[in-house]
């Protein structure tokens, strides 16, 4: 009688793998991890469950998409996680094929170690590492992306090499290992990658004779390596933190500046910036010289006449009032003030509206 029921128990276990792994559901996933600068590989398990003695076969396939501009080399698997003692490489590469010259194509499967010993247990809601990678140095990974079963070019398509780039997760039971289980459905994200791009926020910081602009960039895994700021009337600059004189028209200079960054790998990102009298300009234009309110003291620096900038006494030097404000220039007074070294002029400067 205790045979019987060791034997019935063996059968239920048998039984409950083999139906464990038929209900296996699995989504691939594609993550960059911007602390150690790899690409990670995830297996995250929908439904079902996958448990001793369960492994995974080599006809197994973790497929990418890579812009074509990265340079044609195998992406390097840099650590194995699971299935244990098994080891992932990237083992077929198309490169800009006729059906998509556009994008490189790369397959990771399942070669060396003993399949035997390929344990895995997969529970419902796992989130499983399967292995990481990286791009050749120097490659700008944004645009990165996981292949599309059903959507990306086949074996069948121009160029591919005759090389079946489909997604598949493989589980079979070592007591029946002629009959693998396809637990691969679909990508978590089909979207590209872009974490690599470097990241800028443009702020402006203005006075009443300059501008500077700061671009706020930066990288990720990388150093930035190029600025290139361009604006109104054919404005451009390669500094980080351009400063330029307000013009005696800011007219000229109102409007979108652009900042193009670039890192050292090649990624690049596109920002702008409006500057207008809301966040920059002084709000005032009568002529020659801008007074932008009444609080701005004027000292004679030289035992001379002014010379330059002309303030017009007609309609811009109010009576009954008197401002102290500081010439940092030299200007004219019309009609003509002779002053002393040292000396004040007073008089009070009616603030403008733009013209």
């Amino acid at each position: 009688m205790m045979n019987f029921i060791k034997g019935f128990f063996l059968i239920l276990v048998a039984c409950f793998f083999l139906q464990n792994t038929t209900a296996q559901t699995v989504e691939y996933e594609l993550v960059y991890n911007e602390t150690n600068c790899n690409y990670e590989a995830h297996a995250r398990v929908v439904s079902g469950s996958a448990v001793f003695p369960n492994t995974i076969p080599t006809p197994s396939k973790f497929s990418v998409v890579v812009p074509a501009s990265v340079s044609d080399q195998a992406l390097t698997v840099v650590t194995n996680s699971n299935p244990p003692f098994m080891s992932w490489v990237d083992a077929n590469i198309v490169y800009a094929p006729d059906a998509d010259p556009a994008h490189d194509f790369h397959s990771f499967k399942i070669s060396g170690g003993s399949s035997g010993n390929a344990y895995p247990t997969f529970m419902t809601g796992d989130d499983i590492l399967l292995f990481t990678f990286a791009l050749p140095e120097g490659a700008c990974g944004s645009g990165i992306r996981l292949y599309i079963n059903g959507v990306d070019p086949t074996d069948a398509d121009s160029g591919m090499l005759g090389i079946d780039f489909s997604q598949s997760l493989q589980l079979f039971n070592t007591t029946n290992p002629s009959f693998p289980t396809e637990t691969y459905t679909q990508n978590v994200s089909n979207d590209e990658i872009t974490t690599e791009a470097p990241v800028a926020t443009p702020t402006v910081s203005c006075s009443e004779i300059e501008v500077s602009l700061m671009a706020n960039a930066t990288a990720v895994c990388s150093t930035i390596a190029t600025y290139a700021w361009s604006g109104p009337n054919g404005f451009m600059s390669a500094d980080e933190n351009p400063t330029f004189s307000v013009d005696t028209d800011p007219n000229v200079q109102v409007g979108t500046y652009t900042l193009i960054v670039t890192d050292a790998k090649g990624c690049s990102s596109t920002t702008t910036i409006d500057l207008g009298y809301d966040n920059c300009f002084i709000e005032t234009s009568c002529g020659p010289l801008c007074i932008p309110n009444n609080n701005v003291a004027l000292d004679a620096i030289e035992p001379a006449l002014y010379n330059g900038t002309t303030i017009k006494s007609d309609g811009l030097v109010a009576s009954d009032t008197n401002v102290d404000f500081i010439a940092e220039e030299c200007i004219d007074l019309i009609p003509e003030f002779e002053v002393k070294l040292g000396a004040t002029f007073l008089a009070d400067i009616a603030p403008c509206n733009p013209q």
